[in-house]
């Protein structure tokens, strides 16, 4: 009608084109603003406060000049494409035709869907691999419940501070085991150097042979020293064996525990309690055999760990561990005066519990986690408006089709499986195809995963589920709609 009327070809695809950038401004608008709203979603901190895991993500300036440029090309592809071909229609064919021709209508109807089509497929692609980090997430969280605990304290302490010697240290560790339980919700409490899942353990390496029981390859372990009770506290089991005693003192003939990992390389066809144990230096008697539990990292392999009395081999810096029946909120304080009731002037830093300190070495995963979660939330709502406003606006065009097929006497009920017919279509279309591109891109993420394959069948399965119960769904609503219209209506509209 504007050509008709004498608009320029070139006023057309403006006035096209501004409208698309009013859209897409605004989208981007409203976009940068949930933006900054949900960034928080991502920070990662611990109760702590400990400032080396405290990564805040605020949008910058670059941020927000990218979002603006990628608004503008929006608005430029929106406007100019459509335009374009817009300004190209035969006047006489489309002025008859009210608006389009069928062949026309139909040929952008199948543009329409296959764009739709195209953007389940992408849709479905990070839905996948939102439901393959959650689901190796999950894993890892699953690989040794003990270890994710509210009800295990932990805090370090560094003697070397307040200028202890050895001596005084061994007294004042002493000291603080006694008063600590004592306090009221404590059920036990040790000391040790480095706890589970912490990179950076004292380690050991021999040559072959360097060690008794000798063994023909060479010997890598960790060391880590502990008080009476840690096997306790901390939830590690012991497979054979005695826990450290209050006997086990720096005088007294050296003992060590083994872990399951480490008795199978020394002792694979005997038993290792009882029998000695050396580095090439201090000749051990082990005492126990404790389960194997993760110690650098969750992901790791089981490793090999020697323990050590630290009565016997002292520490100026520990961790100080307590089990309680109370939660955290309430025993923090408590612990803190049990330390100032020894020595006033004795920090106490970097209180968290147990299944904070394994959550900060997961960080990184659940960071990947959230922020695809995130994107694949945006994925299925985009799909589900995608489908409702095509499915919508076809109707629309077929409201005379509608009508005539509701005047000659179809019923409703097949009319709707009609319509979400159409749209079930696409969406089925759109699954497959996505389930390629999947198939392809998360080969490129095996690494980053534990414990589960990138074609992991019921992640993709229900990805698959779920997306297109979306698409029925959006589907759905237009084509009730339409089964609501009045024949006599429809057909006086066109």
């Amino acid at each position: 009608m504007r050509a008709a009327l004498g608009a320029s070809r070139w006023r057309i695809v403006r006035q096209l084109i501004v409208e698309g950038s009013v859209l897409s401004c605004a989208g981007g608008g409203v976009g940068l603003l949930v933006g900054v709203w949900t960034a928080a979603l991502f920070d990662i901190r611990t109760s702590g406060g400990a400032s080396a895991l405290a990564l805040t993500m605020e949008p910058d300036a670059a941020v927000v000049a990218f979002a603006a440029g990628v608004s503008a090309m929006a608005a430029i592809a929106i406007g100019i494409v459509p335009a374009f071909g817009a300004s190209r229609a035969d006047l006489v064919s489309v002025l008859k035709s009210g608006g389009a021709t069928l062949a026309g209508a139909v040929g952008k109807r199948r543009a329409r869907m296959a764009l739709t089509a195209v953007q389940i497929a992408l849709s479905l692609v990070l839905v996948i691999g939102a439901g393959l980090f959650l689901r190796s997430l999950g894993k890892l969280r699953a690989i040794d419940p003990a270890l994710l605990t509210d009800r295990v304290i932990a805090t370090q302490l560094n003697l070397t501070l307040r200028g202890y010697d050895e001596a005084r240290g061994e007294q004042f560790y002493e000291r603080l085991l006694a008063s600590v339980q004592g306090v009221p919700g404590v059920q036990a409490a040790t000391l040790t150097s480095v706890l589970p899942v912490t990179a950076g353990a004292m380690r050991e390496n021999l040559r072959a042979g360097a060690t008794t029981p000798k063994v023909d390859a060479p010997v890598e372990f960790d060391i880590v020293t502990v008080s009476p009770g840690y096997f306790a506290t901390l939830g590690v089991p012991l497979a054979e064996g005695r826990d450290f005693a209050a006997a086990d003192v720096a005088k007294g003939a050296p003992v060590a525990i083994v872990n399951e990992s480490m008795k199978r390389l020394f002792w694979p066809n005997a038993g290792a309690v009882g029998s000695p144990f050396s580095d090439g230096g201090t000749p051990y008697t082990v005492v126990a055999v404790a389960r194997d539990t993760k110690y650098r990292s969750l992901r790791e392999k089981p490793r090999m760990v020697l323990y050590l009395p630290i009565s016997q081999f002292y520490t100026s810096a520990a961790n100080l561990v307590v089990r309680t029946s109370l939660p955290p909120s309430q025993m923090v304080e408590s612990l803190r005066a049990a330390v100032r009731g020894i020595d006033p002037a004795m920090p106490l830093y970097n209180v968290r519990t147990l299944a904070e300190h394994v959550n900060r070495s997961l960080y990184v995963d659940r960071l990947r986690a959230n922020l695809i979660g995130v994107l694949a939330l945006l994925a299925l709502a985009l799909a589900a408006i995608g489908i409702y406003a095509v499915l919508s606006y076809t109707i629309a065009e077929r409201t005379r089709e509608v009508g005539v097929r509701l005047a000659l006497g179809a019923q409703p009920r097949a009319l709707l499986r009609l319509l979400v017919g159409s749209g079930a279509r696409v969406a089925a279309i759109g699954i497959v195809a996505g389930l390629v591109i999947a198939a392809i891109l998360t080969r490129y993420v095996e690494t980053q995963l534990y414990g589960l394959s990138p074609l992991d069948p019921l992640t993709l399965a229900a990805a698959s589920a779920l997306l297109f119960a979306v698409a029925l769904t959006a589907a759905f609503v237009p084509a009730w709609r339409a089964t609501r219209i009045d024949p006599v209506v429809a057909l006086r509209r066109l």
